[in-house]
């Protein structure tokens, strides 16, 4: 599975990529320094970054942010 279009050409993905819904399994994200434990079965490792951004106002769905209502 890909989340981003970008990533699917780079894995050489091909075909059309359907909507999807991407989640995190918390049993996959480590500490920076945990170790790293490859299953047997698993034969390549890739790696993510992600980034949290918490905000300290509410933001109901479909809120848009604009780099101008950052300050507040």
């Amino acid at each position: 599975m890909v989340n981003y279009r970008s990533h699917a050409r780079d894995s050489g993905f091909t075909g059309e990529i359907p909507p999807t819904f991407f989640r995190k399994a918390s049993g996959s994200v480590s500490g920076p320094a945990d170790r790293i434990v490859r299953p047997a079965h698993v034969k390549f490792l890739d790696y993510e970054v992600e980034l949290g951004l918490g905000m300290g106002a509410p933001l109901p769905v479909g809120t848009v942010v604009t780099e101008q209502d950052l300050p507040s």
